[in-house]
C-alpha cells in the first residue's frame, strides 16, 4: 500500500541511523529547522505572544531573588536609622514581581488554530 502524500514529509530512513555522518547531520538539521519554520509560519502571532509571556514570567521570577538581595543589603542600614521606607518599597516591588509572574504564567494562550 502506498503512503498518503501528506505523510511523505515525515522524515527519511537516515534519521533512524545511530551514527549519522556530519554532512548528513547538518543537512537533516537544516531540513528540520526549515520544516519547523514552515509549520510555525501561520502561527507567528501566537508563537510571539507565548514567547513574550514566557519571557515576562521568567524575568519576574528572577526579579524576586534580586529584590530579596537588595532588601537583605539594606537591613543593616535600617537598623541604625530605624527608617522603614526603603524596605517597604522593596517588599512592595517583590509583591508586584510575584503578581506579574503569576499573571504571565496563568495567562490564557491563544490557540494556534484560532483566528483573531
Amino acid at each position: 500500500m502506498t503512503q498518503p502524500a501528506t505523510q511523505s514529509w515525515r522524515g527519511i530512513a537516515s534519521e533512524e541511523a545511530v551514527e549519522v555522518p556530519k554532512g548528513l547531520s547538518l543537512l537533516l538539521r537544516r531540513r528540520s529547522r526549515a520544516l519547523l519554520a514552515d509549520l510555525l509560519k501561520p502561527h507567528r502571532k501566537t508563537v510571539a505572544a507565548i514567547g513574550v509571556l514566557v519571557l515576562t514570567a521568567n524575568l519576574a521570577g528572577l526579579a524576586g531573588p534580586w529584590l530579596i538581595g537588595i532588601g537583605v543589603d539594606k537591613v543593616p542600614k535600617l537598623m541604625s536609622t530605624h527608617h522603614p521606607g526603603p524596605i517597604i518599597i522593596v517588599v512592595a516591588e517583590f509583591f508586584v514581581a510575584i503578581a506579574i509572574q503569576a499573571t504571565a504564567t496563568a495567562a490564557p494562550c491563544p490557540e494556534p488554530g484560532a483566528r483573531s
